[in-house]
C-alpha cells in the first residue's frame, strides 16, 4: 500500500476518533462553495488567548483555536483547501483563518482568530 494511501487512513481513524465536535464550516472569500470537515481541536499556545472570566477547560472563551482537518481528493476537487483570509465556523461561532500550515498528504493545521462579527457581514 502507498505511504499516502496510509497516511490518509490514519488521518480518517483519528479524525473519527478524536473529533471534538461535528464539524468546522469554511467559508471561501471567493465564491467557491461552503464545505464542512470533522477536526481536532489543539489548545491554544497562551493564556492570553482565552476570554477573561470564562473556563478555559470548557473552550467558551477561546479567541484563538488551532485546528488540524485533512481534506479528501472529493473535497478539494469539489471547492479548495482554505487560505488566509477565508472564514470558518463552529458550533455558531465565527473565525477568521489567519494562517495554514501544510503537510505533504493534503492535512491542514489552521490558525483561527475569533470574529467580532458574523462572516456573511
Amino acid at each position: 500500500m502507498p505511504f499516502s494511501s496510509l497516511v490518509a487512513s490514519m488521518d480518517a481513524t483519528l479524525l473519527s476518533v478524536l473529533n471534538d465536535d461535528p464539524t468546522v464550516t469554511l467559508h471561501f472569500q471567493d465564491s467557491t462553495p461552503d464545505i464542512s470537515l470533522p477536526y481536532i481541536t489543539k489548545n491554544p499556545t497562551w493564556e492570553e488567548d482565552y476570554q477573561p472570566g470564562s473556563p478555559a477547560s470548557t473552550g467558551q472563551g477561546v479567541t484563538v483555536m488551532i485546528l488540524f482537518v485533512h481534506l479528501t481528493p472529493a473535497q478539494i476537487a469539489a471547492a479548495r483547501f482554505p487560505r488566509e483570509g477565508d472564514t470558518a465556523s463552529i458550533s455558531g461561532v465565527d473565525y477568521d483563518i489567519g494562517r495554514v500550515g501544510a503537510d505533504r498528504e493534503d492535512g491542514r493545521t489552521l490558525y483561527l482568530r475569533r470574529r467580532n462579527q458574523r462572516f456573511d457581514r
